[in-house]
């Protein structure tokens, strides 16, 4: 995965857990993980677009554990975040812990 310039690991939803407002995510610096930056959806989707490469891990005893690349997915006018490309209108990226 050396690729990858974030991994998100926590989500905010919007009130009806259709949209993410925003994400945690830590950026890869020199190989290494950083700090907890909070990115809304908005900036999530244009990196992506950008070129920027975005994957979900979860916190597994203690260790750090890649989950699945994420993806920008148009659907009619809208575009979501998902892991996994599907045509319901809504954002997806797993079973990623809500802050």
């Amino acid at each position: 995965m050396s690729n990858v310039d974030w991994w998100v690991h926590e989500v905010s939803y919007d009130d009806d857990h259709s949209r993410i407002v925003s994400v945690k995510a830590k950026p890869v610096i020199d190989g290494r993980l950083g700090a907890d930056q909070i990115q809304t959806r908005q900036t999530v989707v244009a990196a992506i677009i950008s070129g920027r490469v975005y994957w979900t891990m979860v916190l597994k005893d203690g260790k750090w554990v890649s989950g699945a690349k994420i993806e920008v997915v148009p659907i009619e006018s809208e575009q979501f975040l998902k892991t996994e490309p599907n045509n319901v209108k809504e954002d997806n990226l797993g079973e990623l812990p809500e802050f």
